[in-house]
């Protein structure tokens, strides 16, 4: 204790200009002294571990280091840490350590009643905050670092624009939203190419109707995105794609529990299970064990008011749920898996170039897809989850000699 007493704010300058060597500790207080400090540039609440929290961010740096080679951030220039918020109780309700003393009885404490506690407390008592900090060199740097964390939890949105049809003229690769195109090396959007996520297209600027909602895919004019429009975007939105709603009851009796992220358990959601769920946008993985244990139940936009509902007559609930953000086909000229294959990611309106020329079977590898029987997306069209259809009748073709010649990602509805 007598040592400590001794560590008054005169230690600062003492390790400052001291002749001993303690090189990190003065470059520690002459950071302060020149208020080169981290900033924080992000906070969002954590559903992840710490540790998948470091790992996801240090990957999203990397990615967006790759969509904007002009504006590298250096991964030893952040810091990430965990906070985790309570009551002192973790998840236990405060309200039931808390005694209370009334008018009668002033010197004796006691416990509130269950019928006298408000109902308006929330249904968690904990949550966990995970913040990133940059280590400023410039305000530009700073803006870059903000504009990458807001990319990253809004899912990584990505859009190719271009100012001609049919992907021609200059090009602009944008990751978040731009309510004119001021920013950008064009002036104008005629045709596009979404990458990842769900984009609203806006003839105006500031985001002024009319409007059109694009989700994966190319879109070579703006006839292409809708409503026979010529007229060209001048504004666009990256809008959040994901939303589900969890009921811990059968036929969406609450508790409920509202989330647009993955949860590898249900801990701190305020619900212990999953027994209904409505899925508002997007499509989701919802599985019978915590940490994405199988079975696995892949659902898309829709009302499931019992576990029998999301397939294969189960009555097991879901402990853990996931989006599900990736898209992968196989598409096979012959029946039963036959090559040639074609693998794809995106969709495609023809299959020129792919090395086949139409789909008699496939294997949906991840993703549900839509695939049509004329180019061009020309009806009729089937939809397909993860699976494998060996021919156009295991897809349930109307007529199951005829193959499919179009392919595209099942539409996202967004809330």
């Amino acid at each position: 204790m007598k040592e400590f007493i001794k560590l008054t704010d005169h230690i600062f300058e003492e390790i400052l200009y001291s002749d001993v060597n303690l090189r990190d500790a003065k470059m520690m207080l002459e950071d302060v002294v020149m208020r080169r400090l981290p900033k924080c540039v992000g906070e969002t609440r954590l559903q992840e571990t710490e540790e998948a929290f470091k790992v996801e961010w240090t990957t999203a740096v990397y990615e967006w280091n790759k969509l904007h080679p002009d504006l590298v951030l250096y991964k030893k220039d952040f810091s990430t840490e965990v906070i985790k918020l309570d009551y002192n109780k973790e998840e236990e309700n405060p309200i039931k350590s808390v005694y209370f003393y009334r008018k009668k009885q002033q010197n004796k404490g006691c416990k509130i009643r269950k019928y006298e506690i408000s109902s308006l407390l929330p249904k968690t008592f904990s949550e966990q905050v995970g913040r990133v900090y940059y280590t400023k060199n410039s305000d530009e740097e700073e803006k870059d670092a903000k504009d990458c964390f807001i990319w990253w939890r809004l899912g990584k949105c990505v859009i190719e624009l271009y100012d001609q049809n049919e992907f021609n003229g200059s090009k602009c690769v944008v990751t978040e939203n731009c309510s004119s195109l001021d920013c950008c090396s064009i002036t104008e959007v005629r045709s596009c190419k979404v990458i990842r996520g769900v984009w609203d297209l806006s003839e105006g600027r500031d985001y002024a109707e009319p409007h059109y909602q694009l989700k994966v895919g190319e879109y070579p004019n703006p006839g292409s995105w809708g409503n026979g429009n010529t007229a060209p975007a001048l504004s666009v939105k990256c809008l959040t794609s994901h939303k589900i709603q969890l009921f811990e009851n059968e036929d969406f009796e609450e508790p409920m529990h509202e989330t647009t992220v993955n949860r590898h358990s249900l801990d701190g959601c305020g619900i212990k299970e999953v027994r209904s769920c409505k899925v508002l946008s997007g499509f989701w993985d919802l599985y019978e064990g915590p940490d994405y244990a199988e079975s696995r139940y892949q659902l898309k936009v829709g009302e499931y008011p019992n576990p029998g509902s999301w397939g294969n007559g189960n009555t097991a609930p879901a402990l853990s749920v996931k989006r599900m953000t990736s898209y992968e086909i196989q598409l096979f000229e012959n029946e039963d898996f036959k090559e040639p294959m074609h693998e794809t990611t995106v969709d495609r309106h023809l299959l020129n170039g792919c090395g086949i020329n139409e789909v008699r079977s496939c294997k949906v590898l991840s993703g549900f897809w839509d695939l049509y029987e004329g180019r061009g997306y020309a009806e009729p069209h089937y939809q397909l989850k993860v699976g494998e259809y060996p021919n156009p009748g295991s897809w349930c073709a109307s007529d199951p000699t005829v193959p499919a010649r179009s392919v595209k990602h099942a539409f996202i509805q967004s809330a």
